[in-house]
């Protein structure tokens, strides 16, 4: 009797430690289950986001010629070349009416129609006069073409812009169509468009020669560290134009000396 009595215990302990280890072997299963479902969620991502870039060269390869620069002459000596963002780095696009009465009440000038405001930077145009003849230009906005174009329009209209700033010509024009859209990722609810640099591969820029200027560091988030400055973003309802000195005692002077400078941009950059 005391036999059997012993050898159920052991039947009983023997279930008991085989139901946990059941229960371990479902939840480690579960586990390595939900892992390889991450996995393939994060290959399906790469896969994307390579597919938008292929599109990207693509499209830069048989793109408009008013949107594209021009192969750079194997007999003009190499500048370095510069990328300037549009919208809160040489101007502010602004569509609120409150926000509007409150730069003109500052005294900044406003310039375009009811559907697209600019306030631009003072001096810009004798900052853009300056680079372009210190370096390639390219104006690099992530808004679509026709936005573009209207922001383009009221600057010019303003007498904001140097003559040669023409697609096409001594600087270039590139917009939401040059940029790679990240798939499911946004910011305040705006999907991130990233300003890679390896669409200057198509037109034989040496990137190691190359400056981004842009009030958004999630832009160039795929590009080589310190190939970018991230200013302040310009926004003229806090100051007045006589303090906005920005562009001619800050941003030139770097540049000038970025441009003499024989080191490649990453070290000039962080040091």
């Amino acid at each position: 009797m005391h036999d059997q009595s012993n050898e159920q215990e052991v039947v009983a302990k023997l279930k008991q430690e085989a139901a946990e280890l059941q229960t371990r072997i479902d939840e480690q299963l579960v586990s390595s289950q939900e892992l390889k479902t991450q996995v393939k969620l994060k290959r399906r991502e790469l896969v994307t986001l390579q597919a938008n870039i292929d599109k990207l060269r693509e499209n830069a390869a048989a793109g408009s010629s008013l949107f594209r620069p021009m192969p750079i002459p194997p007999d003009i000596p190499r500048k370095k070349t510069l990328i300037l963002d549009l919208n809160g780095v040489l101007c502010k696009i602004e569509r609120s009416a409150g926000a509007l009465r409150q730069a003109k009440d500052l005294g900044w000038p406003l310039l375009g129609s009811r559907t697209t405001w600019v306030v631009p930077r003072r001096g810009l145009r004798e900052f853009l006069e300056q680079v372009l003849e210190l370096f390639y230009v390219i104006i690099w906005t992530s808004r679509t073409e026709r936005n573009t174009e209207l922001v383009l329009e009221a600057l010019k209209s303003g007498g904001c812009l140097p003559p040669r700033v023409k697609f096409g010509q001594a600087c270039r024009i590139w917009s939401q169509s040059h940029c790679v859209k990240v798939e499911g990722v946004s910011k305040n609810g705006i999907p991130i468009l990233l300003k890679d640099f390896a669409t200057l591969e198509f037109w034989n820029i040496s990137t190691r020669d190359v400056l981004m200027i842009d009030d958004s560091p999630e832009k160039g988030m795929t590009n080589s560290p310190y190939s970018a400055l991230y200013p302040p973003t310009f926004t003229p309802l806090v100051t007045s134009p006589d303090d906005d000195t920005y562009l001619s005692s800050k941003l030139l002077p770097w540049l000038k000396g970025w441009g003499n400078s024989v080191q490649v941009t990453r070290d000039y950059v962080e040091e």
